[in-house]
């Protein structure tokens, strides 16, 4: 899911398979799930979900995972923190699980180490890179911080040291 077009075809040149815009769809309960039943090619097959807007899209994501689906929170970028209705949960099979990265340092140090390094490794063969839409230097942080809050960041936004190199895209990758 991306809102707007120039996040969509970000998305499509990741290669995502399906990309659809929530704020295109028409209103209704069921309707993200019927666009992405029609994107994938049958109702609810979904397998897995990574959520990180919370509020309503939870409930609709959950909604759009097949039989044994999974659901991965990750944030609440709407600032609402859903609720999950159990009954979707007993009746697709589904699971629910959170990630939150950082406090596994404290309660699994092996784990979070392993997981760092298999990251740090992913990066560095070549097989992983993040996107950066903005670099901004230290002096204009108050832009890099606009991008995200008026959501025309995609990817990550570097605050660099020695100077940004270009504030406005650009679609580097990290």
């Amino acid at each position: 899911l991306a809102r707007g077009p120039a996040k969509a075809a970000a998305l499509a040149s990741l290669g995502a398979h399906a990309v659809l815009d929530p704020s295109s769809l028409p209103p209704g309960s069921a309707r993200l799930r019927d666009a992405v039943a029609g994107a994938v090619g049958g109702p609810r097959r979904v397998t897995i979900f990574l959520d990180n807007v919370g509020g309503p899209a939870f409930e609709e994501g959950l909604r759009c995972l097949g039989w044994g689906g999974a659901a991965a929170v990750i944030g609440f970028a709407s600032g609402s923190i859903p609720s999950i209705p159990a009954n979707l949960l007993l009746l697709q099979a589904l699971r629910v699980v959170g990630i939150y990265w950082g406090p596994s340092r404290v309660h699994e140090p092996e784990l979070f180490a392993s997981s760092l390094r298999r990251l740090v490794g992913l990066l560095a063969e070549g097989r992983l890179s993040i996107p950066v839409s903005h670099r901004v230097g230290l002096q204009d942080w108050r832009e890099g911080w606009a991008a995200l809050a008026e959501r025309r960041s995609f990817g990550k936004v570097l605050i660099c040291p020695g100077g940004g190199g270009g504030g406005g895209g650009g679609g580097s990758k990290l």
